[in-house]
C-alpha cells in the first residue's frame, strides 16, 4: 500500500552536520518518507525550494546568513511549505514555539539528546505524517450536498470545542462561530489544528469553503456565507456588533443559502446572552437539525436557554453525550 503513494519529501535545513546525519539516518528507514535536500543555511534551502517539490521542511533557527524566524517569516510570505522547526532555543525560551506557530510553524520541537533518540523520532513522524494527511485530504469543494456543522458558542466552550473537534476522524464541514477577541481566534485555530489529522484554519474573505474543513470566525468580523456559482465562500465583514459581538452566530446561521440547510446541524453551546437562537430558529424552519448544550453542563446556560426558549431545537444534551452524538455515527438516528 504504501509503495503506490508517493513518498513525502523532506528538506533539512540544519548548519549541524551532526544533526543532517542524524535526521538523515532515521528517515531514510521510513518506507514513505524521502530525503530530497540536505543544506546548511536559507539561501541554500532557497535554492532546493525553486528546483525540487518539496513536502515539509525541518529548520532549524541558529543558522548562518540569515537567521531560522526571519527565513520562516520570509518563507511564509512566498511559499506554503510545511515547517517543523528544530532548535535547541526552545529549552531557554518556552514561549517561543507560540511565536513560531504565529509566523507559520506547524510545529516546534528542541532537538533530541542520544537518550531519547527513539521517542523523539516517534514524535516528528507522526507530525509529518500528519501534515501529509492534510496535505491530501480536503481536495474536494464544498457543495450543497455537503454536510456541515456550525457551532455558536460563547463563554465556557473553547475547551469543550477542542474536546469535540478532536473525537472526530472524519468529520463534515465545521464553521466555529466562537466569541473571541481578533488577537485569539487565530492562536485558537492553530492550536486546534495542531491536534486533528484534518485542516482547521481561520476563515478569510472570499475564501470558499472546502469538504471536510474546519474554520474558525475571525475576531472582531462578522462570518457571511455566500453562495458563489457551484459553491460556497466566506464574506467578512465590519458592520455594527449584534447581541454585543462580532463576530455574532445569528449573523453567519441567517446569511446561510437556503439550500444548504437541509444539510447542515446547528450546535450552540455555553455562553452568555442569546446569540445564535435566531439563526437556529430559522435554519430549523428550512429543515436543518439543531442542538442545545444542557444546563447541566453549561458554564453559562444563556445561549442554549435562548436556543431553547425558540421551541426548534431537536435534541438537548449534556456535553459528553452531544460529543458521541454527533461524532459516533448517532445522528443518522436523528429525529424528524
Amino acid at each position: 500500500m504504501i509503495q503506490n503513494k508517493a513518498k513525502i519529501k523532506i528538506l533539512i535545513v540544519d548548519d549541524s552536520l551532526v544533526i543532517q546525519k542524524l535526521l538523515s539516518a532515521f528517515i531514510s528507514r521510513e518506507p514513505d518518507m524521502v530525503i530530497v535536500g540536505a543544506c546548511t543555511d536559507p539561501f541554500q534551502a532557497s535554492q532546493i525550494l525553486c528546483e525540487t517539490e518539496v513536502d515539509c521542511m525541518i529548520l532549524d533557527l541558529e543558522l548562518p546568513k540569515m537567521d531560522g524566524v526571519t527565513f520562516l517569516k520570509k518563507l511564509n510570505e512566498n511559499y506554503s511549505i510545511n515547517t517543523i522547526v528544530l532548535s535547541g532555543l526552545l529549552n531557554s525560551n518556552p514561549e517561543l514555539k507560540t511565536k513560531l506557530l504565529e509566523i507559520g510553524a506547524v510545529d516546534a520541537m528542541s532537538k533530541p539528546n542520544s537518550n531519547e533518540n527513539e521517542i523523539f523520532f516517534q514524535k516528528l513522524f507522526a507530525t509529518i505524517r500528519k501534515i501529509d494527511l492534510k496535505k491530501n485530504h480536503n481536495e474536494n469543494l464544498f457543495n450543497s450536498n455537503s454536510e456541515l456543522l456550525i457551532i455558536a458558542s460563547s463563554t465556557g466552550s473553547t475547551e469543550n470545542i477542542r474536546r469535540l473537534i478532536t473525537a472526530y476522524t472524519e468529520p463534515p464541514t465545521v464553521l466555529i462561530v466562537q466569541h473571541m477577541g481578533s488577537e485569539f481566534t487565530s492562536k485558537f485555530a492553530k492550536s486546534l489544528n495542531l491536534l486533528t489529522n484534518f485542516e482547521i484554519t481561520e476563515a478569510q474573505n472570499s475564501e470558499v469553503l472546502k469538504e471536510g474543513h474546519s474554520y474558525i470566525a475571525p475576531g472582531n468580523f462578522h462570518l457571511h456565507i455566500v453562495a458563489n456559482g457551484n459553491n460556497f465562500s466566506f464574506q467578512l465583514s465590519q458592520e455594527a456588533h449584534v447581541h454585543g459581538v462580532r463576530p455574532s452566530a445569528d449573523v453567519t446561521l441567517l446569511s446561510l443559502p437556503e439550500e444548504l440547510a437541509q444539510k447542515t446541524t446547528v450546535v450552540v453551546l455555553s455562553g452568555m446572552g442569546k446569540d445564535g437562537a435566531a439563526g437556529l430558529a430559522h435554519l430549523k424552519d428550512l429543515g436543518a437539525f439543531t442542538i442545545a448544550e444542557s444546563k447541566k453542563t453549561s458554564v453559562v446556560f444563556g445561549m442554549p436557554k435562548a436556543a431553547i426558549e425558540t421551541g426548534k431545537v431537536d435534541r438537548v444534551f449534556d456535553f459528553n453525550d452531544l460529543v458521541t452524538f454527533l461524532t459516533k455515527g448517532q445522528k443518522n438516528e436523528k429525529a424528524g
